[in-house]
């Protein structure tokens, strides 16, 4: 009887000192768990701060860009009033540049957290640019497809476009100027494709012009490009990432 009170008594023993184990081990991970996720919201909050000091700056910065752009374009608008043509057209380039550049940075500071901006958004700003400063001897047809592309990078794009309607609203001869642009799905990439059906004897010829525009190709990673002289038609394939 006496072994048997004693083997009871040792099995309460070693299963009390097995539960104050257990115990004792789930309020360790308890405590562990707390302090992680302690730390954890320490570290979202100092992120959300972080994140909205960023914005922040990122709106500053955009705005004084977009304003600094702004007055850039008034001062060389102004130069242009008291100008002969050639240096008129001149200044007119360097405009339209600054507003290719402007017209990116009205949607980065419209949404900070914008990384991508659709193209046709951006090329029909642009478009409407030149339409505005061409009113009465451009005719634009645009067929673009919606494609998003990072802001860093739609810039270049913007600036091809820019080149290549400055040089038919400086170069064609014809009293009403038509051009084409189109950008149009094709077999896992993208095309695309500016003519305004006039000669471009020039354009495989090394000048400044042709230099800037394969630079900016180069940028974009533009594949497969080919220029017909005759029709001044440009086209060129490119991947949206």
């Amino acid at each position: 009887m006496m072994v048997s009170e004693t083997l009871n008594l040792f099995k309460q023993k070693k299963l009390t000192f097995l539960l104050f184990i257990f115990i004792a081990f789930f309020i360790f991970l308890t405590v562990i768990v707390l302090m992680m996720y302690s730390k954890k919201n320490k570290i979202a909050n100092s992120l959300k701060l972080s994140n909205k000091k960023f914005e922040l700056l990122m709106i500053e910065s955009n705005h004084r860009i977009k304003n600094n752009l702004q007055m850039i374009l008034s001062m060389v608008d102004y130069s242009s009033d008291n100008e002969d043509e050639q240096q008129t057209k001149t200044l007119n380039k360097i405009s339209s540049k600054i507003q290719t550049v402007g017209v990116l940075h009205k949607h980065l500071y419209a949404d900070v957290h914008n990384q991508f901006v659709n193209i046709d958004t951006y090329f029909n700003e642009i478009i409407y640019l030149y339409r505005e400063m061409n009113a009465t001897n451009l005719v634009i047809k645009s067929s673009i497809i919606p494609i998003k592309i990072e802001s860093e990078r739609i810039v270049y794009f913007g600036l091809i476009l820019n080149e290549l309607l400055a040089n038919t609203v400086e170069h064609h001869k014809a009293d009403v100027k038509n051009v084409t642009i189109e950008i149009t799905a094709l077999k896992g990439q993208f095309q695309f494709l500016y003519t305004d059906g006039s000669p471009h004897l020039n354009a495989n010829k090394v000048n400044k012009g042709g230099i800037l525009l394969h630079q900016l190709m180069e940028r974009i990673k533009a594949v497969n490009l080919t220029i017909d002289t005759h029709t001044g038609t440009y086209k060129f394939l490119f991947k949206d990432v």
